[in-house]
């Protein structure tokens, strides 16, 4: 398996175009997972399995080989890979000692160490007259083993030059130091080694769990019964990672039990995944609302003993956390991690089936929407109010949320600010995500920066020096900011200090903030446009946190990510509702965000795409006929079917009945006599894919998308006393029109739009099927297999078929979670199983290198995040399977609203049995089938009273077995038949026998 993981690590990296010594870097991540299969075993290791023993210290022997050439560059970062494994072969070794010296594997010992296999066994584990290990013992074994080192073997401080042959050559002695490294950490030995070119072959092994990058003590970081211990004479940092085992949210604490010298600069690194965490930002960071920390490594100025710091900012989707002393000093921490916010729902329905990794798909996607629902007034204030104004700490500036700031061009901008910390910043023309010119005045380098970007680790674009900066901190300052399209001056003070022209941004809104690590008051701030006032405030009362949206949350909501963007999103609702209704039941986060999403309408009728979840729900229409996303308004009519469906709520089907009949209205205002939705304006065609080209005219997916907002929304509407026939007869015309225009021979299914004919689009065949499209030969079954056909590969199925122009071949589980809905549909079980075994499973193993118990975002054709380390590793838009199991796999659906009539129709899809339950208003409705080797088929429902539905047998039904018939038994009786009719409360069992 050792051997496995380093040849495909080097055809990897040969693949990329890598020199030798980087392909070793690769084989760390394949090891790594490889070896989690190991480590529950560590603790049965005894002298009689000796061949786990030898052969789990190959592969330990090949992962330290592998971490040389990223040794030589970051040994830190490799050391902390190194403490779990470690800890094994020591326990190994202990357990082995007396079967390794003997016997066959004796001798394949003796061939790996050469002739000096009897002194190493001699000097390996002196013991003192207790039968403890003596340190001095030990200390004079490793002298006498370097005595014995051939220096040509070990010298590998240049193994970049040339790895492969000079790691071959160190193999003979690489056993003898694992053992001998296990020996001291198991101890706790401080050793003085001698100061030899070999000490880089040790460096990984040695440190792991004191990260020592000097034999001295020096530099270490290690863990003790709950405490970390850092040490650093500031030649190099100290580090100690943190894993959480799955992605978690909530407040960053420590405990400082001890603190000796200088221990200003120590931070804390939070990210999702391993490889971006020691980066300067980690995985961050994120500006785009202030629903978290802007920043994602944490800065401390710790100075005292026994005290305890809680972050006021929590950190969403967090798996890993880096502590990191830089400074010359001492730090013992306890009680380090992460307290969670609020409550993460658990699930209050479930699923299991004979397919574990089925199981645990559907366990992870209700994790992910899970992590994605935050409870009202549950986020703190992202901005601290006083009478002096509002301070400001480690916050990117968020934009002013009045309209008519968002199209500004020209203003002036003024305001008090007063440095605590650092400096201080400020943003103009910015669009409501806070992309925009962010000024950044750094004190504590005397420079005034421009960016564009969204924080001070973005593009520059302009820098200039102050001449006075010592008398900024803890004064008042006036700042005032001119803005003339292109052209931005800042004087401070009345003296300029910044003039610069940019052709970026040309329009938008304004805020301020503070970069990472500074702090800052501000007061009195103004804006004004050719002598208009567009905002006044001196930021010493909560108005100002509505003004800017850095509040709490007044609602209970759901948002896109537990990390990335934390904000709602229609289109994404669309899927996260279904995902709460067949997991934690929490109704009142799907209605509480239709609340707030739908309160965004424009005049015309289509709705604001995404709100952030800091906003209260508007009391009137928006006055701009304008947006950017047209399919998520329609999204947003089926999440708010969806809300009605499982819920039965008919208060809340009359307070949206109005928002979603103006957005019909405004669609049908837009079909041409042919009875096609035509999309004239380009501006409104983005979609989920927004790095895709927009689309507009006749385009599929908008079509598509409308029907199936029609079908969903429809019973809602009657619910809410309004007249649906002009809805019903607008649905039946767009079937029919879209089958027979949008249909293309030559695919067998439907054509991306008439300007991209010769492709299809997965999310919009995908709708086609689910809003019943397909008429006469043209048959769901017949679409889910041109789709397999076209899209799938590998890692799931593409987006856009290959014959398109102009697209990503990004993965999607968002698309794809359509697609599987679809394929249960299409009863294709082929096409749902592959798209729950090559694209939601991968994600959810954790052997995979980015796995956080979540689904992600989106994927690259080769199973990786798809846009690269800004990608959202738990995205809720990726739950669907957890849905589509449950009422297909399981086959509990909702026939009228609340499941006051329901339905159990399984399909098999090759399983032995699957169990579990559905909420409703009425109480759960609990399933339970089994298929013997036989066929044949026994099944139990629970059902609540006041109900009724009807159940039908798994979707592989036997009738006859052999010669022999086979008999269908129900409470008792004989039944002919597949489905039957059930009374809520009334019990169901069923069993086949052969007759």
């Amino acid at each position: 398996m050792a051997l496995t993981c380093l040849h495909q690590a080097a055809l990897e990296a040969k693949s990329s175009g890598y020199a030798p010594w980087q392909w070793q870097k690769y084989a760390l991540g394949y090891q790594t997972r490889a070896l989690e299969t190991f480590r529950p075993a560590l603790t049965k290791i005894t002298s009689d399995n000796c061949h786990a023993a030898f052969g789990f210290s190959v592969l330990t022997k090949l992962t330290a080989l592998s971490l040389l050439g990223n040794t030589l560059r970051d040994p830190c970062e490799s050391i902390l890979e190194m403490r779990e494994y470690v800890h094994g072969i020591g326990l190994i070794y202990r357990q082995a000692e007396e079967k390794l010296k003997s016997g066959p594997f004796g001798e394949i010992f003796a061939d790996l160490l050469g002739e000096d296999l009897s002194v190493f066994w001699a000097t390996s584990s002196p013991r003192d007259h207790d039968g403890e290990q003596d340190a001095d013992a030990i200390s004079l074994s490793i002298r006498a083993l370097y005595e014995l080192l051939d220096p040509e073997d070990v010298l590998l401080s240049e193994a970049y030059k040339d790895a492969t042959r000079k790691l071959m050559l160190a193999w003979r002695r690489h056993l003898e130091y694992i053992k001998l490294v296990c020996l001291i950490i198991e101890e706790q030995t401080s050793l003085t080694l001698p100061d030899t070119a070999s000490m880089m072959i040790l460096l990984p092994l040695l440190l792991a769990v004191s990260t020592l990058v000097r034999a001295d003590d020096a530099v270490f970081a290690r863990e003790r019964n709950g405490m970390i211990h850092l040490r650093t004479d500031g030649s190099y940092p100290a580090r100690f990672v943190l894993d959480h085992g799955q992605d978690i949210t909530g407040f960053p604490t420590l405990n400082v039990v001890h603190a000796i010298g200088n221990t200003s600069l120590f931070s804390v690194a939070h990210s999702e995944s391993r490889a971006l965490l020691n980066q300067i930002q980690s995985d961050g960071p994120i500006a785009m609302s202030a629903a978290q920390n802007t920043y994602r490594v944490q800065h401390y100025n710790i100075s005292a003993s026994n005290s305890t710091h809680t972050s006021r900012l929590l950190q969403g989707g967090v798996r890993w956390q880096i502590l990191t002393l830089s400074s010359p000093g001492e730090l013992i921490l306890s009680e380090v991690g992460i307290i969670p916010s609020y409550y993460t729902p658990r699930p209050r329905a479930s699923f299991d089936c004979s397919n574990r990794n089925w199981t645990n798909i559907w366990r992870a996607g209700a994790q992910t929407v899970a992590l994605s629902m935050i409870a009202a007034k549950s986020i703190p204030d992202f901005w601290q109010i006083s009478s002096e104004g509002t301070l400001i700490e480690s916050a990117a500036p968020q934009p002013y949320a009045g309209l008519q700031a968002q199209a500004l061009t020209s203003y002036q901008m003024n305001f008090m600010v007063k440095p605590i910390t650092g400096g201080f910043s400020f943003k103009v023309l910015s669009d409501t995500l806070g992309d925009g010119i962010y000024v950044w005045v750094n004190l504590s380098n005397s420079t005034i920066s421009a960016y564009s970007g969204s924080t001070e680790v973005d593009t520059l674009l302009q820098t200039a020096r102050l001449n006075v900066t010592s008398s900024l901190l803890s004064h008042w300052h006036n700042v005032s900011a001119s803005i003339n399209l292109s052209n931005i001056t800042v004087l401070i003070n009345n003296m300029p200090v910044l003039s610069f022209s940019q052709m970026v941004k040309f329009y938008g809104s304004f805020g301020i903030g503070a970069a990472n690590g500074q702090s800052a008051l501000f007061t009195n701030l103004t804006v004004t446009s050719e002598d208009d006032q567009i905002y006044s405030s001196d930021l010493k009362s909560d108005s100002a946190l509505e003004d800017f949206l850095v509040g709490k949350n007044s609602l209970n909501v759901i948002v896109d990510g537990a990390r990335r963007d934390r904000i709602a999103y229609a289109g994404d609702l669309d899927i996260a509702a279904r995902t709460i209704a067949t997991s934690n039941y929490q109704l009142d986060y799907i209605n509480d965000t239709l609340r707030l999403l739908t309160s965004n309408q424009m005049t015309a009728g289509y709705f604001v795409p995404t709100v952030k979840i800091q906003q209260h729900p508007r009391e009137s229409l928006i006055n701009i006929n304008m947006t950017g996303l047209i399919g998520y308004s329609f999204n947003l009519l089926s999440a708010m079917g969806e809300y009605y469906m499982v819920s039965a709520d008919v208060a809340a089907a009359k307070a949206y009945a109005p928002a979603a009949t103006r957005m019909l209205d405004w669609a049908s205002s837009q079909i041409l006599e042919n009875g096609l939705f035509n999309l004239s304006d380009p501006t409104f065609g983005g979609d989920w894919n927004y790095y895709d080209p927009t689309q507009s005219g006749i385009v599929t997916k908008f079509n598509v998308v409308y029907a199936l907002a029609l079908q969903e929304v429809i019973p809602m509407l009657a619910a809410a006393d309004q007249n649906t026939t002009d809805y019903e007869k607008t649905l039946r015309v767009l079937r029919t029109s879209i089958d027979k225009q949008l249909y293309s021979d030559l695919t067998g299914a439907y054509f991306v739009s008439e300007a991209q004919p010769q492709g299809i689009a997965q999310d919009a065949n995908a709708m086609a099927i689910l809003a019943n499209v397909p008429q006469g030969n043209h048959t769901a079954l017949s679409i889910s297999q041109a789709m397999s056909r076209l899209l799938f590969v590998d890692h799931g199925a593409l987006p856009f078929s290959n014959t398109t122009t102009g697209f990503s071949k990004l993965i999607s589980p968002y698309a794809s979670s359509y697609h599987l809905r679809a394929a249960f549909a299409a009863h294709d079980g082929q096409a749902a199983s592959h798209l729950l075994n090559n694209l939601w499973l991968p994600m959810i193993l954790k052997t995979n290198a980015n796995y956080t118990g979540c689904f992600w975002e989106t994927l690259d054709l080769d199973g990786r995040p798809g846009l690269g380390d800004g990608t959202s590793l738990c995205h809720a838009w990726s739950s669907g399977p957890t849905a589509e199991v449950s009422r297909n796999v399981l086959g509990i659906q909702p026939i009228a609203p609340g499941f006051r009539e329901w339905r159990v129709a399984p399909q098999s899809l090759g399983l032995e049995w699957a169990k579990g339950s559905q909420p409703t208003p009425f109480g759960d409705i609990a399933v339970d089938w089994r298929i013997d080797e036989a066929g044949l088929v026994t099944m139990t429902v629970e059902s609540p009273v006041r109900t009724q539905g009807t159940v039908s047998m798994p979707s592989v039904i036997a009738t006859t077995n052999g010669s022999r018939a086979v008999v269908t038994i129900v409470n008792g009786r004989l039944i002919q038949g597949s489905t039957f009719a059930v009374q809520g409360g009334e019990p169901f069992e069923l069993s086949q026998y052969l007759g």
